[in-house]
């Protein structure tokens, strides 16, 4: 009898591993963080999702040109522009918020800060926040939280 058991569970058991369940396929995603960059606008959180990173080389240094869109949303960008293995909050030297075709940028002596933290061969993190303004300083948007991570 023990060997009647023994040989049906030999003989099931494999019927068993073979059938799946939803639960037993894993789904991957890859990482959020990653050639990404999340802020809050006014209060509204918005996530860029597509990066471009165009090198700029210059006989004592190299620029990086950073443009991250909106899949979702054609009306929205941010570019900011840094000197490639600079780190700290004088790395950033440029940056422009797009919204419905009206350019927001950094100006002298404003409350804007970008923070690079890491700035190697092929990636950028860093964070941002503060306030930038129209050319004609009659409008500004007020952003907090930013955040980024690329990888090019």
């Amino acid at each position: 009898m023990k060997r009647i058991f023994f040989l049906l569970s030999v003989l099931y058991l494999p019927l068993l591993i073979s059938c799946s369940s939803d639960k037993s396929n894993p789904i991957v995603l890859p990482p959020a963080a990653i050639n990404s960059l999340s802020a809050k606008v006014n209060g509204a959180e918005v996530l860029f999702n597509v990066a471009s990173v165009v090198k700029e080389t210059h006989p004592d240094y190299t620029d990086l040109i950073v443009t991250m869109t909106k899949s979702t949303d054609a009306t929205k960008k941010i570019v900011f522009n840094l000197e490639q293995l600079q780190t700290g909050a004088d790395a950033c030297y440029y940056f422009v918020y797009t919204q419905d075709d009206i350019n927001y940028a950094l100006e002298v002596n404003n409350s804007f800060t970008a923070n690079l933290t890491t700035n190697t061969e092929h990636n950028i993190k860093g964070t941002f926040t503060g306030r930038l303004y129209t050319d004609d300083q009659s409008a500004y948007v007020d952003i907090t939280d930013g955040a980024f991570n690329i990888t090019y």
